[in-house]
């Protein structure tokens, strides 16, 4: 990498480590302009010619971000230890670590529990390095004691394994053995302090002193409690104490206009942060109802939820994805729009929001996406596991954005409204319930088992203790604790599993509600063994199951697919009409499709339309062909969209508004009282019939006239009719005289029998006119 053409700047480029270093004149700070500036001027140059993809990531400060453990690394040499006599003691090394901080995270003497690390040691770092595993405390016995590693069994550090080199036994946790990249052969008895060698990646052993050691590499994990985890530090400063505070965004206008985080008042004339920028995570950021987090761009970061920049109601309304509220807010704000608060008119007017009547008579305002939802128990089983803190896409932490979307969902559902009641089935025959289970797990630590399994329900008084409920205040505190009570262990799901099977039991039991299990997780599930009994109860209760294996990346990786394999055991086949293999942003989609006829999953679960009920009064969206959306009076079939359309007529609330609405054929239904399309060509006799434009009298009555399409192409395809496109009337009509019988055609004025013809076929008249011009 290099920059020619960088000006303004100090460009320092280390070819051991792969790394191009910006700095302002002198070493001194660098300007926001100067910086985006020299990233947009980068050159990359190779000689190899493998053709392989090359990555380009860039962060702030002098350490390295590695986005595959979402830590900072920096290599250190002894020089800048306080060691003893111009040396640096492994020692001296972790205290040295300790004093240094990466946007206000406190360092520590690296760690190295991945193949990845291994990688990032080798090509990032740049020398051989003192790391933080020793056997100091029992000879032979490897542990690491640094970091939250240090912080495992007693804080006595978390184990690594026996022995050293060649006689090494390494030590298991999570089911799986401990990495470790020791290099042959066994240690010495006073070389209790590990090493990593450069550029090779392996582990040899040192004494305290270590005599020909290059350096230190400190590793800066991301807190949770400070603004300064966002990987943008703009909006932020260091005090002396070396703690983050919030940055009052002081720059100039220049810089000020340029930093994500901050705005310039044209007026006051200065820089000040923007409203939610202060929230450094999706968490903190949805507590907030004004504030949103966008992810659609690098680095993902917290702002004004989009609907607040409406300031009228007029201007609020007019965006088809927000809606003025001045009943649950005081002063009056324009939100994000929500269907169920639609009160009957607002409802119809809005082409995403469905007036749903159940079987009860009970009318209420749902998202189209759910007009058509079953009857549905689900209960949602969510992978609480440690990778589930990685980033996913955009999302810095996958776990927080799984329960946003979650939380998301649910408030969108038809909920019946019922709260969770201790072993009580539901009352209602209608509408949805849903239950969160967290899953985790790990074996007794430092051996192979017994396995220690978590299953996480949200408890008495807080949530909903794991039992079903249709009241979304209940199911949005049953997530908002899931959030500050993540597992972070191992895949282990067995328990939780039998969690669902008490909770179908008890609360939904034979009740004609149909049971859904929905699973959340990222990787392989460790104890598939041990999940036979409960998969066999759920099946034998008829539990429709359904998977999402939740991938880090656009490709699907042999993991991935690994992953899905171990979660078709789970679901209801071994095929893939149960499961998804998806990137996190997509989990939504999916879940509105457990509501749709049409879709992969809503095909399993939501009864099909009866053939008795084909006119019945749907979300048009729901209506996947031209003869089922003619037939719902609330729907119109548009050729150009090839898709069933809401009518005209459906956003007339009044009488008054419907019955003058003639160009649409509206008409006012007072049983419901709702204006539908008129079903056009119900008249008793040929009179009425023929006067209508739409409509044509034959034997079996009157009918609508055919090829009824608004584009040239729709009418020449149409294979149910012989149609003809009349150019300059840009109408589509039917093909004239099409009588098969001589009798019929013989009685069209319009049409004569050709019986010179070998097939006898019924023709139009030639020169049919009336009187020469």
């Amino acid at each position: 990498l290099a920059c020619p053409a960088c000006t303004g700047l100090e460009v320092e480029w280390r070819s051991k480590s792969g790394l191009l270093f910006f700095r302002g004149p002198g070493g001194a700070a660098a300007s926001i302009n100067d910086l985006l500036a020299g990233l947009r001027m980068v050159e990359f140059t190779t000689t190899s010619d493998d053709g392989a993809a090359r990555k380009l990531t860039w962060n702030l400060g002098d350490a390295y971000y590695a986005f595959e453990t979402g830590h900072y690394y920096r290599y250190f040499e002894t020089s800048e230890c306080s060691g003893t006599n111009g040396g640096c003691t492994w020692e001296e090394a972790k205290a040295a670590c300790e004093t240094k901080t990466v946007l206000g995270s406190q360092g520590y003497l690296m760690t190295i529990t991945s193949a990845e690390e291994t990688t990032i040691a080798t090509n990032k770092l740049g020398g051989q390095s003192w790391i933080g595993a020793t056997d100091v405390a029992v000879q032979s016995t490897w542990k690491w004691v640094t970091g939250p590693e240090g912080k495992e069994n007693g804080n006595t550090g978390m184990d690594i394994g026996t022995g050293a080199g060649a006689a090494f036994v390494p030590a298991t946790y999570l089911s799986k053995t401990v990495y470790n990249n020791w290099n042959a052969p066994a240690e010495p008895s006073a070389d209790n302090y590990a090493v990593v060698s450069w550029p090779s990646g392996a582990w040899t052993t040192s004494t305290l002193a270590g005599p020909g050691v290059a350096g230190f590499a400190c590793e800066f994990g991301m807190p949770t409690d400070t603004p300064c985890m966002s990987s943008n530090a703009f909006g932020y400063k260091f005090a002396t104490s070396g703690a983050c505070e919030e940055e009052k965004c002081t720059s100039s206008m220049g810089d000020c206009k340029q930093d994500p985080y901050c705005v310039w008042d044209d007026v006051k004339l200065n820089c000040t942060l923007k409203p939610c920028a202060k929230y450094p995570d999706e968490i903190t950021c949805a507590r907030d109802e004004d504030c949103d987090w966008n992810y659609a761009v690098s680095p993902a970061m917290c702002v004004p939820q989009p609907c607040l920049k409406y300031t009228t109601k007029d201007t609020c309304n007019a965006d088809s994805e927000c809606v003025y509220d001045d009943v649950d807010h005081t002063p009056a704000k324009c939100v994000p729009k929500d269907c169920n608060k639609f009160e009957k008119c607002e409802c119809k007017k809005d082409v995403e929001c469905y007036w749903k009547i159940d079987n009860a008579g009970t009318a209420t305002c749902v998202d189209s996406k759910y007009g058509e939802c079953p009857t549905l128990d689900i209960v949602s089983i969510i992978d609480g596991s440690g990778s589930m803190a990685l980033s996913f896409g955009r999302h810095p932490n996958g776990f927080y954005a799984l329960i946003e979307m979650l939380r998301d969902w649910v408030l969108s559902l038809p909920l019946n409204g019922e709260p969770a009641v201790v072993g009580s089935a539901s009352k209602l025959t209608e509408k949805v319930r849903v239950a969160f289970v967290q899953f985790s797990g790990h074996p007794e630590f430092g051996a192979s088992g017994p396995i220690i399994e978590s299953v996480a329900v949200a408890p008495p008084g807080t949530g909903t203790a794991g039992r079903l409920s249709g009241l979304g205040s209940e199911l949005s505190s049953d997530l908002t604790w899931h959030e500050g009570n993540y597992l972070a262990a191992g895949t282990f799901i067995a328990k939780s599993l039998e969690k669902a099977v008490s909770i179908f039991q008890s609360q939904s039991p034979g009740d004609g509600r149909t049971k859904v299990l929905l699973v959340f997780t990222d990787g392989v599930i460790q104890d598939i063994g041990d999940t036979t009994n409960a998969v066999v109860k759920l099946e034998g209760m008829g539990v429709a199951r359904f998977g999402i294996m939740i991938r880090r990346q656009t490709q699907i990786t042999a993991g991935d697919k690994l992953s899905e394999e171990t979660l078709k055991k789970i679901v209801s086949s071994v095929d893939s009409e149960h499961t998804y293999n998806l990137e996190i942003d997509e989990v939504n989609t999916v879940l509105t499709g457990l509501c749709d006829p049409g879709s992969k999953w809503g095909k399993l679960i939501v009864p099909p339309i009866p053939t008795n009920q084909a006119g019945k009064h749907l979300p048009c969206m729901h209506h996947g062909n031209k003869v089922g959306c003619d037939q719902d009076p609330g729907c119109l079939w548009s050729d150009v969209l090839t898709a069933c359309t809401d009518s005209a007529c459906v956003a007339h609330c009044e009488e008054a508004e419907c019955t003058p609405d003639t160009a649409n054929h509206c008409f006012w239904d007072s049983a419901t009282g709702e204006c539908f399309k008129f079903k056009p060509c119900t008249y008793g006799n040929a009179a009425e019939c023929n006067n209508d434009d739409e409509c044509k009298w034959n034997k079996t009555g009157c009918i609508e006239k055919p090829c009824k399409h608004d584009n040239e192409q729709s009418c020449l395809v149409d294979t149910d009719t012989k149609c003809e496109w009349q150019t300059n009337e840009k109408k589509c009509i039917e093909t004239p005289c099409q009588h098969p019988l001589e009798v019929d055609c013989s009685s069209d004025t319009a049409c004569e029998w050709d019986a010179d013809c070998d097939d006898h076929v019924c023709i139009k008249k030639p020169c049919t006119h009336a009187a020469s011009a």
